[in-house]
C-alpha cells in the first residue's frame, strides 16, 4: 500500500516533528509478541529479542529508535509474528537471546491472543533520498520492537521529518537547530505498507524485488591490471615485512610469514607475468616448514591454498592433518564447542560456556573444507556433526569475540556457516546443505549498503561488520568495516558457482536471489572496497579498518588480500582448491588440485583433464585409489619413493589412502591418466 502524508505549516515557526506512517503492531492483539524483527544496519532479532539492546552497545548509544539514516543499509523495517511467537520472558537477564544455546531454556511466554495462523511480516518502506521538504532528503525512521520508549505493549514502525540529526537529536539530550518553517511551506512524506506471508527476510526480498532488484553496481575505479598492480605494491612495498620472506597484516604491524600472500603474489606473477611477484613468493615459500605452507598467518581469507597452486603438496597436507585431528578432538560432547571462560576487560563479552553461531561456524568451517579437499572420513564425520550443531542457530552472532560482544548479529558468522554448509554438499550430494548454505548467504545482505546519497562512492556495497559494539563502548552502527564484508563476498561467490544449476533452488529461499543476484552482492562489496583503497603514498595497495561519513578511512589500514581475492574472482580466476568426488562400489575418490578439473571413471582407470597457467607443474591429492600406473599427457609418471614438492613423480605414504601427484611442466592443458 502505498502511503502519502501532506503537510501545510500555517504560521512561521519551528517543526519539531510531523509524523506521517505510524503502526502500533500488536496493541490491543497480540501485544510484544513477536517471530522476527528486521531494521538493515541496526537490528536483527530472533523469537522476543528486544530492539536497542544494551547487551550489545552501551547507553546511550544502544537507543536505536530514531537513528542517523546513514546507518541504515536499507530503507526498510520489518516486523514478522506467527502461531510460534513468543512475548518476552519476564526475568531474561543480560545476555539473553533466544538464539544462543543458554537462551534456548528461555524461549518467552506464550502469547494468549489473536496470533496469525500463519507467519506473516508487516513492512515499512521508504526512498531515503525523497525530498520531504522540496530542498533536504532523509526522513527520520522510527523501530521499536517491543516499544518501549512509549511504555507501550507493541511493535512501533514509523517514518517523520525533519531528519536527523541537525533538526532532530538522535539522542535524548543531543543539541539540535529546531526547522524553521515557513507560513504555506508544504512537506510530504512517501512510504509503503505491506503484509507479506513468511518471515522479515521474505518480506525484504519482496522489497528488493518490488524495486526492480539489487541496485546496479558502481562502475570500480581501476581496471584489472590497474588493480592488480595497486595491489602489488600493497604487498612488496606497504606490508612487506623487516625480515626477509616475512609481511605485516597491517602497516606498522609485526611482521610473519604468509602462505596466502605468497600465494597471491605467485598468481599474480602467473596472470599478469610480473617477475618480482613470481620471485618474492618463491623466496617466501622454499623455507616455509610444512606447518607454514597451510597456516593462515596475516589472512582473513586464504587458508591451505599455496602448496596446491606452488608445491610441497604432500608436506603441507599431512602437516594439516595433524592440526583437524587436534580440532576434531576439541570438540563438545554434543558436537559443538562452547565459549571459553573470559577474562579482564573481555570477561562481559559473553557468557562462559554457552553457545551461538559465531562460536562454532569457524570451527565446522575448517573440519568440512579438509574433509571436502581430502576425502578424510575422520573429519567428515565430526564436520556434519558440528554442522548439525551450527544449522540450529537461526542468526549470525558472535565471530569476533576478540573485541565484540557475543550476541549481536555478525556478518563473519554468516561467510563461515556458508563456507560450511556448501563444503557439506560438495562433500555429500545432500541438497539441504545448499538450502541452508543460501539460508546463511540471505541473513548476510542486511549488512549492506543497498543504497547510497550523492557523491559517495564507498557507500554502496560497504559492509558493516555487526549490529553492536566492541567492548559496548565503540559502536559499529553506520561504520563499515570492509573486510569483514569482503570475507562473506568470497565465500557467497562459491556458493553462486554452485547454485548456477539449480535456479529452482532460488524460488525456495527466503530473498529469491538468482545466482546473477548474489554474483551483483559480491561485485558491490568488492567496488565499495575498492573505492575504499589508498592509490599512492605510503599507504598505497592497502585499505582502512574501517571508514566514517562512507569518506573519511580510519586505521589500522590492512594488507590487500580481502580486494585481491574477490577481484580475481570477478575476473575468472579462482584461488580456491578444485574438487571432484566419484561415487565407486563401496568408496568415494577425493581429486583435488588448483587447477581446473573434469574426469572419466572407468572400471580400472580415471582419466583426469586438467586446465592451470602455462609454464607450471600441476599438483594433485587423490584419495582412496591405489595406483597401479601413472601417465601425463600418454606419458609414464615415476613413482617416486619420497613427497614430490615441484618435481614431477607421484607417491603414497605408506598405510594411506592418499596419492600425491605432480606432472611436468605444462604448456595449459592436459591429460592424467591412473590405472588401478
Amino acid at each position: 500500500m502505498r502511503i502519502l502524508h501532506q503537510f501545510k505549516a500555517k504560521v512561521d515557526g519551528p517543526l519539531f516533528r510531523a509524523t506521517g506512517p505510524s503502526i502500533h503492531l500488536g496493541d490491543g492483539t497480540f501485544g510484544a509478541a513477536k517471530s522476527w524483527g528486521l531494521f538493515p544496519g541496526l537490528e536483527f532479532l530472533s523469537g522476543p529479542e528486544p530492539s536497542s539492546n544494551p547487551r550489545d552497545l552501551a547507553p546511550p548509544n544502544n537507543n536505536r529508535v530514531t537513528p542517523h539514516p546513514n546507518k541504515i543499509t536499507a530503507p526498510f523495517m520489518a516486523v514478522t509474528v506467527s502461531p510460534e511467537s513468543k512475548l518476552p520472558p519476564t526475568a531474561s537477564g543480560f545476555y539473553y537471546s533466544p538464539d544462543s544455546l543458554n537462551g534456548r531454556a528461555q524461549a518467552g511466554i506464550d502469547s494468549p491472543r489473536l496470533l496469525p495462523s500463519k507467519p506473516l511480516s508487516l513492512s515499512l518502506t521508504w526512498d531515503p533520498c525523497q525530498k520531504w521538504d522540496s530542498r533536504l532528503s532523509l526522513p527520520t525512521a522510527h523501530y521499536a520492537s517491543p516499544n518501549q520508549p512509549a511504555l507501550a505493549n507493541s511493535h512501533h514502525l514509523a517514518l517523520s521529518i525533519p531528519s536527523i540529526s541537525t533538526h532532530v537529536p538522535e539522542y535524548p539530550g543531543d543539541s539540535f537547530l529546531p526547522y524553521p518553517a515557513e507560513a504555506g511551506q508544504s512537506f510530504s512524506i512517501r512510504a509503503e505498507l505491506s503484509v507479506t506471508s513468511g518471515n522479515a527476510l521474505r518480506a525484504f526480498g519482496e522489497w528488493i524485488t518490488h524495486r526492480g532488484g539489487l541496485p546496479e553496481p558502481n562502475p570500480p575505479p581501476r581496471s584489472f591490471t590497474d588493480e592488480m598492480a595497486l595491489c602489488r605494491a600493497g604487498f612488496l612495498e606497504t606490508v612487506r615485512g623487516d625480515r626477509p620472506g616475512t609481511f605485516r597484516h597491517c602497516i606498522d604491524w609485526a611482521s610473519n610469514p604468509s602462505a596466502g600472500f605468497n600465494l597471491l603474489l605467485w598468481l599474480d606473477g602467473l596472470i599478469t607475468g610480473h617477475a618480482d611477484s613470481r620471485d618474492t613468493a618463491v623466496a617466501a615459500t622454499e623455507p616455509m616448514s610444512g606447518d607454514q605452507l597451510v597456516s593462515p598467518s596475516l589472512t582473513h581469507i586464504l587458508r591451505w591454498e599455496l602448496p596446491f597452486h606452488y608445491g610441497r603438496l604432500a608436506e603441507g597436507i599431512e602437516t594439516l592433518g595433524r592440526r583437524i585431528t587436534a580440532l576434531a578432538d576439541s570438540q563438545h560432547p554434543d558436537s559443538g564447542w562452547r565459549q571459553p571462560r573470559l577474562t579482564g576487560k573481555h570477561a562481559r563479552l559473553g557468557q562462559a560456556g554457552d553457545a551461538v553461531s559465531g562460536t562454532v561456524a569457524r570451527q565446522t568451517m575448517d573440519l568440512l573444507r579438509h574433509a571436502r579437499i581430502t576425502g578424510s572420513s575422520a573429519s567428515l564425520k565430526p564436520g556434519l556433526k558440528a554442522l548439525g550443531f551450527l544449522n540450529s542457530f537461526a542468526l549470525p552472532r558472535g565471530s569476533q569475540m576478540w573485541e565484540c560482544p557475543m550476541y549481536q548479529p555478525d556478518i563473519l558468522a554468516a561467510a563461515y556457516a556458508v563456507a560450511a554448509n556448501h563444503d557439506a554438499w560438495r562433500c555429500t550430494g545432500e541438497e539441504h546443505y545448499l538450502s541452508e548454505a543460501i539460508r546463511w548467504a540471505e541473513t548476510g545482505v542486511p549488512f549492506i549498503y543497498l543504497w547510497t546519497l550523492p557523491a559517495k562512492p564507498m557507500m554502496l556495497g560497504a559492509t558493516i561488520p555487526v549490529f553492536g559494539s566492541t567492548f559496548f563502548s565503540h559502536s559499529w552502527l553506520g561504520v563499515p568495516v570492509q573486510w569483514c564484508g569482503l570475507v562473506y563476498s568470497y565465500h557467497v561467490w562459491q556458493l553462486q558457482e554452485t547454485l548456477g544449476a539449480r535456479p529452482c533452488l532460488a524460488k525456495r529461499s527466503d530473498l529469491g536471489f538468482t545466482q546473477a543476484d548474489w554474483q551483483r552482492i559480491v561485485r558491490h562489496i568488492t567496488v565499495s572496497a575498492m573505492h575504499q583503497q589508498f592509490t599512492d603514498a605510503d599507504k598505497i595497495g592497502t585499505y582502512p579498518d574501517s571508514i566514517v561519513d562512507f569518506e573519511k578511512k580510519m586505521p589500522a589500514f590492512i594488507n590487500p588480500e580481502d580486494i585481491m581475492a574477490n577481484v580475481l574472482l570477478l575476473n575468472g580466476h579462482n584461488p580456491d582448491i578444485k574438487t571432484i568426488r566419484l561415487g565407486q562400489a563401496e568408496q568415494t575418490v577425493t581429486i583435488s588440485s588448483a587447477a581446473k578439473i573434469q574426469t572419466k571413471m572407468h572400471n580400472e582407470s580415471l582419466a583426469i583433464e586438467f586446465d592451470y597457467y602455462p609454464g607450471q607443474p600441476v599438483h594433485f591429492l587423490v584419495n582412496r585409489i591405489q595406483p597401479k600406473a601413472v601417465s601425463v599427457n600418454g606419458k609414464p609418471l615415476p613413482r617416486v619413493k619420497h613427497a614430490p614438492d615441484r618435481n614431477a613423480g607421484w607417491w603414497q605414504p605408506d598405510n594411506s589412502d592418499r596419492v600425491y601427484i605432480t606432472t611436468p611442466h605444462q604448456t595449459t592443458k592436459g591429460l592424467l591418466e591412473i590405472s588401478f
